[in-house]
């Protein structure tokens, strides 16, 4: 894997289709001046004399009122990316048949457009569909055939819809009419990641294509100087965890409260590299390994949850479950994410999906028979843009707690994981989502299409409500390991809203965003149970963060501390960042001495490997 290619290829990526996304909203009537009035004509609207399914204009329409046209574009440049490379990385690993991306010899066009026919996904479009296809590959125009791939590719996504939603839509959201064109040119989009990606693509490709892929934007956010909009945080405080130090944290968080308290053979440290030999408390309360949960609060494109499957993979196995049953428990019962970027939290769950598929190789086969599965990496959702419709019913059926839920996830994209909520009873919760959908039984329709006011979809509505429900529930549970490598931005850089939230709920930690979910993270840890991050070093030596070391010393039991200083990361040059890794159970520490390793690391030639065993 060639990162400086790689990040070379991302940046342009990035430029290519944001301009691609800007020619085709222009085409649909939409600039960041207004939207021209569609013409609608049954299920589709006509614009400059093409028809569109309404039902995906009208989700355009709804998109750009909530975020604006400049987010729009990112968006909608990120969410063909995230497909195109998630259909190659597919492709290069044999987890799909279909040649979506790669192509056949020396063709430029993908392998798909030859044969598609052959496939499944095909034999079950609907016969109109089917013919309309085979007419434009009979036209076998350059037009035609760029026609024929970009309903392919849809049909494909739609197909995937059922086993990963978060990154494969389906059919009827605005992505389905903001289809890149020029993907079959010589040099297009298409070739270059044929030639990044290429064959057996590594899981950890997923992490680096997403931090490259913002690298511009976040230099340029940064030379601007100016408070950070919730819109721009993941760009500015993404950073790709080293794998070792993924390694480290994980192995004496979750692999250590596995070998006290879940009855997995202690033979299997001797596979974890980065485990440090401690004395193990055996009279830790025992836990089923199906019940150990580990969440990682700021969770990226998803490498420390990555890692953490493989080592639940090996603890099942050791413990005699089978392949399917331990891939299915751990993706339902143990992984568990929170992330404010919609397109981080794709990438961390099709990682997590990819590797799943890696270690069960009927898993995609499986997942279509279960239509309740879920993944338990979630995307922090606001409440803003709810109806004023739902609103209004949730109110006059007197719904009071979802009602609570409504107002408290107001602009939380602005706070993330470090929202404090009550705890509200999940069956209460059920219950009341319960009353309101069959409160709405009686409106005709789902959908309502109003030319002049902001189309209303029910259906969004009631799902973005059952999603508040279910990550109230992630934000107010407790944790068996909590592991993760927050944000760090300074208080500078918070916006007025996020300013104002840390210093009214953390005073003690309020200079960075770092050192507030040092203190959440503690708040997400069981009693008994372990915490691990990597962070800024300076919580250790400033004096405004000195009442920070006294509530961890007050509640905590730092089991090791690893001072890495500069140049733990290696994409970051100079004394940019110093940090520290450690791991700490959460209890009161004993009297008669804890134990801790301390390394110190401020060795910039030092490998990593010599500077664990130091």
């Amino acid at each position: 894997m060639n990162k400086t290619s790689l990040k070379i290829f991302a940046i342009e990526a990035r430029k290519e289709l944001m301009e691609k996304m800007r020619t085709r909203l222009d085409i649909l009537g939409i600039t960041k001046n207004g939207i021209e009035k569609a013409k609608v004509v049954g299920r589709e609207v006509e614009i400059n004399g093409f028809l569109y399914p309404k039902e995906s204009y009208n989700s355009l329409v709804r998109k750009y009122k909530q975020i604006g046209y400049e987010e729009l574009v990112e968006e909608s440049a990120y969410t063909w990316f995230n497909r195109l490379t998630a259909l190659a990385f597919m492709e290069a690993n044999e987890y799909i048949e279909e040649k979506m991306i790669f192509n056949n010899g020396l063709k430029n066009e993908p392998g798909i457009i030859d044969n598609y026919y052959d496939f499944e996904f095909f034999k079950n479009l609907d016969a109109d569909l089917q013919r309309e296809l085979h007419d434009l590959r009979d036209e076998n125009t350059a037009n035609s055939i760029e026609k024929l791939y970009s309903i392919l590719v849809e049909e494909k996504c739609e197909e995937l819809s059922a086993i990963m939603p978060f990154i494969f839509k389906k059919k009827g959201t605005y992505s389905d009419i903001l289809f890149p064109t020029g993907l079959l040119l010589e040099n297009s989009l298409l070739v270059r990641i044929r030639e990044e990606i290429g064959k057996e693509a590594p899981i950890e490709l997923i992490g680096w294509l997403y931090q490259f892929y913002n690298s511009e934007k976040k230099d340029e956010i940064f030379a601007k100087k100016e408070k950070i909009s919730k819109e721009n945080v993941p760009a500015v405080t993404q950073l790709f965890t080293p794998d070792w130090i993924v390694k480290y944290m994980v192995e004496n968080s979750l692999g250590k409260l596995a070998l006290e308290s879940t009855g997995i053979n202690e033979n299997l440290k001797d596979n974890w590299k980065y485990y440090i030999e401690s004395e193990l408390d055996k009279n830790s309360e025992k836990i089923k390994i199906e019940d150990v949960k580990i969440l990682d609060p700021a969770m990226g494109s998803g490498h420390i949850l990555v890692y953490a499957f493989d080592l639940l993979f090996e603890m099942y196995e050791n413990l005699g479950w089978s392949t399917k049953d331990t891939v299915l428990s751990i993706l339902k019962n143990n992984l568990y994410g929170l992330e404010i970027d919609e397109r981080a939290g794709q990438l961390a769950s099709f990682a997590l999906m990819m590797k799943a598929r890696e270690k069960f190789s009927r898993l995609f086969s499986v997942l279509k028979r279960e239509e309740t599965f879920k993944l338990n990496t979630l995307i922090i959702e606001e409440s803003n843009n709810l109806s004023e419709k739902i609103r209004n019913k949730v109110k006059d059926n007197n719904l009071n707690n979802l009602s609570k839920i409504i107002e408290d996830f107001k602009d939380a994209k602005e706070y993330g994981s470090i929202l404090k909520l009550e705890t509200i009873d999940k069956e209460i919760l059920e219950k009341e989502f319960n009353l309101l959908k069959e409160s709405l039984n009686n409106e005709q329709g789902t959908l309502i299409f109003n030319e002049d006011e902001l189309n209303i979809n029910i259906e969004e509505d009631l799902e973005l409500i059952e999603s508040l429900i279910v990550q109230h529930i992630a934000l107010t549970n407790k944790y068996e390991a909590v592991v993760t490598n927050p944000p760090y931005m300074g208080g500078k850089g918070f916006s007025p809203k996020l300013k104002t939230y840390v210093e009214k709920n953390y005073k003690d930690s309020k200079s960075d965003l770092f050192a507030v979910f040092i203190e959440r993270c503690n708040e997400f840890t069981k009693k008994n149970c372990y915490t691990s991050m990597i962070t800024m070093q300076s919580w250790m030596f400033l004096s405004s963060f000195e009442n920070l070391r006294k509530n961890i010393i007050e509640k905590t039991e730092i089991k090791t501390l690893n001072h890495l200083g500069a140049r733990a990361f290696s994409e970051i040059g100079g004394e940019v960042v110093s940090t520290v890794a450690w791991v700490s159970q959460k209890k009161n520490p004993k009297n008669d001495g804890t134990y801790i390793r301390l390394v110190d690391y401020n060795n910039a030639d030092l490998k990593e490997e010599e500077f664990f065993n130091k």
